[in-house]
């Protein structure tokens, strides 16, 4: 940001008014040098002279001297140091010399001076920005726009600061720093408030404080100003999903989807509606037509092979288990799926079960905090007969997971069988108060985790 400054009104009482003349227009050609042996003397030793001092530090500044002006404004300050403008034209000397701290200093005392002058709250601001202080160059900013609302390069200033503070809150949300973004984007409302970009912020930042009225009012005018975009459709689409409000989540994916036939992720979140709503048939229809136009597509993968796991389709869930190990070896799921497939066939009388603790093991050394995972391997080692490791990942479970129903009911059943009776009663009375969870909830985990095929 360019440094505005404004200069002291030069007295030529006492100078000789022809040698101050021509030493004025010497300064103002930019001929420091002939100007400077007319005020030379002049300034010379203990002289007060702020209108030769002046003269000759604005023409070393223009002229890309910054450093030789600053003795000569800091004498004015001393000389004037209730003007304004003195400590202006010494803030700007120090930006034009890259020390914006102690630019800092001085023009807050030229904006204390006179709070309704713009020149410096607008070095200020661009101190401010320099020293990584953008909420306070905002400020700073927005105090002169209030002063001058009509500028408009004071405008754009003001609203590009304002971008870049929301830039600053979207990495607070990504840091799941709720109220610090909220703090931000409330600052920068003024500016912005037009627009969608600043409504999907702040109504996801009130979504994640649970301020569900604001949230949804913000998310749904974001989604209004710009209804192709993909992001703000799946925010509001947690939003609602959250909320298990299905039928109005659908709704807005049929109309997307009118919009957008093509787009996968709008075919993904209808799907995943579907499957909140334990509509099973639609859901594979869709993401089976996904996973053929977009094999790499992991979350419509993923998805598809949950819907698999819920019907026990067992060869598909195999088929789509090893599919997404070869898409993505890292990815969890991949093996996960594998392991469901053989544990199913194992339960089923198969001899798979050695094969179904491998795949488990290696879907929790992709992730070791899945509780799920860690559950399935204890069923895997109890179809071998290794009760003692199925007790220990039981107990992983629950470390992990403390209100897993099923984990509590099956360790009760082994304790029972061991003859602990007291322990088989705790886990059975911990089941028997724990409210089943649905599926559904790891659907909505879907649909959050998905941004992109």
């Amino acid at each position: 940001m360019q440094a505005w400054k404004k200069p002291l009104r030069l007295t030529l009482t006492s100078l000789g008014v022809s040698s101050a003349l021509m030493a004025l227009q010497a300064a103002g050609k930019g001929d420091c040098n002939a100007a400077s042996r007319i005020f030379g003397p002049i300034v010379a030793g203990n002289s007060n002279r702020v209108a030769a001092l002046n003269a000759l530090a604005e023409c070393e500044s223009r002229t890309g001297h910054p450093e030789r002006a600053t003795a000569s404004f800091l004498r004015v300050t001393r000389i004037l140091p209730n003007t304004w403008e003195a400590w202006n034209n010494l803030g700007g000397n120090y930006l034009a010399l890259k020390k914006p701290e102690q630019a800092v200093d001085v023009l807050e005392k030229a904006v204390k001076l006179k709070p309704l002058a713009i020149s410096p709250l607008i070095n200020l601001a661009g101190a401010y920005e320099q020293i990584g202080k953008s909420k306070e160059s905002y400020q700073a900013l927005d105090r002169a726009h209030r002063i001058r609302p009509d500028d408009k390069q004071l405008d754009a200033a003001r609203l590009d600061s304002a971008a870049r503070l929301a830039t600053e809150a979207a990495a607070l949300i990504n840091q799941r720093n709720y109220n610090a973004a909220r703090t931000l984007l409330r600052l920068i409302e003024g500016p912005l408030e037009a627009t969608a970009s600043w409504h999907n912020l702040i109504g996801y930042v009130e979504f994640k404080l649970k301020n569900d009225k604001p949230a949804l009012d913000h998310l749904q005018k974001a989604l209004a100003m710009e209804p192709d975009n993909e992001d703000y459709l799946l925010d509001v689409a947690e939003l609602l999903s959250y909320h298990e409000a299905f039928d109005q989540l659908r709704n807005i994916f049929l109309i997307a989807l009118q919009r957008m036939p093509e787009s996968p992720r709008v075919q993904y979140g209808l799907a995943i509606n579907y499957l909140q709503d334990n509509q099973l048939e639609p859901a594979k229809a869709l993401l089976e037509q996904l996973v053929i136009k977009h094999p790499g597509f992991e979350a419509a993968n993923v998805a598809v092979g949950e819907a698999y796991e819920y019907e026990g389709n067992v060869d598909a869930l195999l088929e789509v288990g090893r599919k997404l190990q070869s898409v993505n070896p890292a990815n969890p799921h991949g093996p996960y799926f594998e392991g469901a497939a053989y544990l199913r066939r194992a339960r089923e009388g198969g001899a798979e079960g050695p094969k179904a603790v491998a795949a488990f093991k290696r879907a929790i050394e992709l992730d070791p905090t899945s509780p799920r995972a860690h559950f399935q391997l204890s069923r895997a080692y109890s179809e071998t007969g290794d009760d003692t490791s199925a007790e220990a990942e039981l107990k992983n479970t629950l470390q992990l997971d403390p209100k897993h129903p099923k984990a509590r009911y099956v360790l009760g059943r082994i304790y029972q069988k061991q003859g602990k009776t007291e322990l088989a009663r705790r886990e059975l009375s911990a089941h028997a108060k724990l409210k089943t969870i649905e599926d559904k909830t790891d659907y909505r985990r879907l649909i959050i985790t998905s941004r992109a095929p």
